[in-house]
């Protein structure tokens, strides 16, 4: 997710093999992470549909990126944007300066991605509800298997791979 709020999109069929070196699937990851930054580039507005029920954001069921449902909520997510640098996150997407042309009143937050979380960071142990990513790494395949089933929620996770195989076994477990 990008901080002009569109999305972030890889082939199908990209991952990083896990039986590549440590170090090839390290370069990989701040590869992509880097494509993610330099797609996002710096949006201090975007412009509004034309259909539009309220000073907060526009109502068309088409829009690509609306507001987020409350002042509170908007509040909310950028706490934990704040948090997660505080606890020692990489902010490597910062959308937080994100406005949408004709509803500045809104409640807009860009999208946001972290990089270099652990799991010991509230950003990744609890629910944002927000367009704030996180990238924890692993050594592993059976590693990320773990954090996924071993987390509360679990709810965030995903594979990218042209193997069947890997596919359902992630499905299955």
């Amino acid at each position: 997710l990008l901080a002009d709020g569109r999305a972030l999109r890889f082939r199908p069929g990209q991952m990083i093999d896990e039986t590549a070196p440590a170090e090839k699937r390290e370069a990989i990851l701040n590869r992509l992470i880097s494509i993610g930054v330099t797609m996002a580039k710096p949006a201090d507005s975007q412009e509004a549909s034309a259909n539009s029920a309220d000073e907060t954001g526009p109502a068309d069921s088409s829009a690509d990126y609306g507001p987020v449902v409350t002042k509170q909520a908007e509040e909310k997510i950028r706490s934990y944007i704040d948090l997660g640098l505080a606890e020692g996150a990489t902010l490597a997407v910062d959308g937080r300066d994100f406005k949408m042309q004709g509803y500045e009143n809104g409640f807009y937050v860009g999208g946001c991605l972290f990089d270099n979380v652990t799991k010991d960071m509230r950003i990744y142990k609890e629910e944002i509800f927000g367009p704030v990513l996180s990238v924890l790494r692993t050594e592993s395949y059976d590693e990320a298997l773990k954090l996924t089933n071993d987390h509360e929620y679990g709810n965030a996770t995903a594979i990218f791979t042209r193997d069947g195989d890997a596919a359902r076994d992630f499905a299955s477990k």
